[in-house]
């Protein structure tokens, strides 16, 4: 069974959009948190990626299931699906956790200048689990 990931590339391709659009007009606060909702977006469809790669990849899905998500991307990072370990993914985390439950307006610069070594990790992945058999 191939990993179907359609769902991660096409979120990378609008998370990819949203930044170039934004990057053009930086004052356009609409399009800033459109990018912000395709970065929140793109990160859980991220996490359940790699949730539901590894927990197929293993012979005890279960303690993939209960892993917490340092665990789940450390243990990412070391089979080569993710290149960065824990300590880069805890900024998007902080951040992603930080943003959908705050009208915090100077979140919103913080976000956008972590989108593009996001976008990154996200392309690295992606090659990573294309064509998986699970």
């Amino acid at each position: 069974m191939e990993l179907y990931i359609a769902p991660l590339g096409r979120a990378i391709e609008r998370l990819d959009e949203g930044l170039r659009r934004c990057l053009l007009d930086p004052s356009d606060l609409l399009i800033r948190d459109g990018l912000i909702q395709r970065f929140e977006f793109s990160f859980d469809l991220a996490h359940k990626a790699l949730r539901r790669c590894l927990t197929l990849a293993t012979s005890d899905p279960k303690t993939v299931e209960a892993m917490d998500m340092p665990t789940l991307v450390h243990l990412a990072h070391e089979q080569g699906v993710l290149p960065g370990d824990w300590p880069l993914w805890r900024v998007w985390h902080d951040l992603r956790a930080h943003v959908g439950h705050s009208d915090d307006e100077p979140m919103g610069p913080d976000v956008v200048a972590a989108i593009p070594r996001f976008l990154d990790e996200l392309r690295y992945m992606q090659r990573r689990l294309a064509g998986r058999v699970v």
